[in-house]
């Protein structure tokens, strides 16, 4: 009929694929290896689920002369996820290797890494990260040992049935069944992570608390995982979750103490997690009578651990004020975005070492570190709480940022870097000036003038000796959003006396053993890097 266009034919993908399985005498392995997709894809196609571009893929399979090769470098730029590039995963054969952004460990998780391959995949599986279906398999696979019927269990076989259900990408239903089960696996697997989640978007948009930032999603996944697999932990992992819950409850007026208390039940279970790794530990149950916070072991000799975790200066007050900086902070960024802005930006700094009020503040004064970090051993760590026996101040300083990292432990050190041209690039080590500097040091701080120290140093305060067998600062050496490397910097007095019946010899033996770096009064330690 006159003006009537012939439409191509219909390309029936599922026997297409067939045939040429066929014909070429290949299994669904080797034909998926060809095609550079994944063995499920291909059983998705097979199956009649739709793909992009047929006509695409039956020109690579209709030519018998195509070389695998030249088959890849045309099918690759279509099939390929968005997250590779043209020649990312094309293994051997001279192609340009790239792994993926993710490597799954379980089913569920290798199920979810298959279906973003595609469009409509990543789109039924868009609510899921692959780093908590993990979690939650492994989880589930400890907790099976004594809960073979549990919850959980059957959670997380519904997740990989779900994921493995060919209707899943054009079924809204099955997709819902999915989300709901996703998020009840993960509440039961990561309680810690999701509280903590549920209260960061509390705040999102409103304000910020420097209490949250210094803990993080990423490690309260850790401690989740660990709460599992370790019954000391789950003590502390317990402990965390109430204080978490108490804080989900808690009115704008009571959050700030609220998150105070969340901290340093954190900083208890993220100690342990630490100690466990290098001594025998365990929590000791809390009394009336003020004592130490764990019992460890080290080739025999039993000692203790005083835990304390110090708030920025002026506490609650100041945490106030930063909430209430960052609150005025959003809504200007708000008021920028309203007037058509296309970058909005605003000026905030956390500053712990300050004042709240302080006008004269400076920031490059170490002078100011040192006398916090002064107040704080001497103010929190009480005789008392080190009667039961050989006792170790262990100080988590995570809220405080500490200039050099670990050379933080030496009198002073080369910054070196961009700093090599200054004629006195020294730096002072802030947690040994605060522990052996005498009044008059000179604190170099790559600034003129220099400033003088003043004062009396904890570890050497004869007026108020310092009760700990040693000192150990213990922090986080942040990779990004990451969990970093939590390292722990001892400082001993050789000159000081030692608890009845501890030697100097022991001392040094659990300071071998717990920190990653030490140093003394002499400052006569082996010198170590930075990085």
């Amino acid at each position: 009929m006159a003006g009537q266009t012939n439409s191509p034919p219909r390309l029936h993908v599922p026997q297409m694929l067939k045939n040429w399985r066929y014909q070429e005498g290949l299994s669904q392995s080797e034909a998926a290896d060809r095609l550079r997709v994944s063995v499920r894809t291909l059983q998705g196609w097979e199956l009649g689920r739709p793909m992009p571009y047929p006509q695409l893929l039956q020109t690579a399979i209709s030519d018998h002369n195509m070389r695998d090769r030249d088959m890849q470098s045309l099918l690759w730029p279509t099939f390929a996820p968005p997250h590779l590039g043209r020649l990312g995963g094309l293994k051997g054969r001279g192609m340009t290797t790239s792994k993926k952004w993710y490597d799954p460990k379980f089913e569920a998780a290798r199920a979810y890494m298959d279906l973003m391959e595609t469009v409509a995949g990543r789109h039924a599986v868009r609510f899921l990260e692959p780093n908590m279906l993990d979690g939650i398999t492994k989880i589930a696979a400890l907790k099976s040992k004594n809960e073979p019927h549990g919850e959980l269990v059957h959670l997380t076989a519904t997740l990989e049935r779900l994921l493995g259900d060919t209707q899943l990408l054009i079924s809204e239903d099955l997709q819902h069944s999915l989300r709901n089960a996703y998020e009840r696996a993960e509440s039961l697997a990561f309680p810690a992570a999701v509280a903590y989640r549920d209260l960061c978007h509390r705040l999102h948009g409103v304000t910020s608390s420097f209490h949250l930032q210094a803990m993080g999603l990423e490690k309260m996944q850790v401690l989740d995982q660990l709460g599992s697999t370790d019954n000391g932990a789950a003590v502390l992992h317990r402990n965390l979750l109430n204080k978490l819950h108490i804080a989900q409850e808690a009115t704008d007026a009571a959050l700030t103490r609220s998150l105070a208390q969340t901290f340093e039940a954190f900083a208890e279970a993220w100690a342990y997690r630490r100690l466990s790794r290098c001594v025998k530990i365990s929590k000791i149950p809390e009394v009336d009578d003020p004592g130490p916070d764990f019992r460890c072991e080290l080739d025999g000799r039993e000692f203790f651990v005083e835990l304390k975790a110090p708030d920025v200066v002026d506490g609650d007050l100041h945490h106030e004020q930063m909430m209430k900086a960052s609150t005025e902070a959003q809504i200007d960024l708000d008021k920028q975005v309203r007037s058509g802005k296309r970058v909005a930006m605003v000026d905030g700094s956390i500053d712990p070492f300050r004042k709240p009020g302080d006008a004269n503040y400076d920031p490059t004064d170490l002078t100011l570190p040192i006398k916090t970090l002064r107040e704080r051993a001497r103010g929190l760590f009480k005789a008392s709480q080190f009667s039961l026996g050989p006792t170790f101040a262990l100080m988590f300083v995570a809220r405080y940022p500490i200039p050099g990292n670990r050379r933080a432990i030496l009198p002073d050190y080369k910054v070196g870097g961009m700093w090599a041209a200054v004629p006195d690039d020294r730096q002072s080590g802030v947690i040994w000036q605060a522990a052996f500097g005498q009044a008059g040091n000179v604190i170099h701080n790559l600034t003129s003038p220099k400033r003088t120290l003043p004062g009396t140093p904890f570890l050497l305060d004869h007026g108020r000796p310092f009760p700990g067998a040693a000192f150990i600062a213990m922090t986080e050496i942040r990779k990004g959003s990451a969990v970093g490397t939590t390292e722990c910097w001892g400082l001993l007095d050789r000159k000081g006396t030692q608890p009845e019946g501890w030697l100097l010899h022991d001392s040094e033996m659990v300071l071998n053993a717990i920190c990653d770096v030490w140093n003394d009064g002499e400052d006569s330690r082996p010198k170590w890097l930075d990085e």
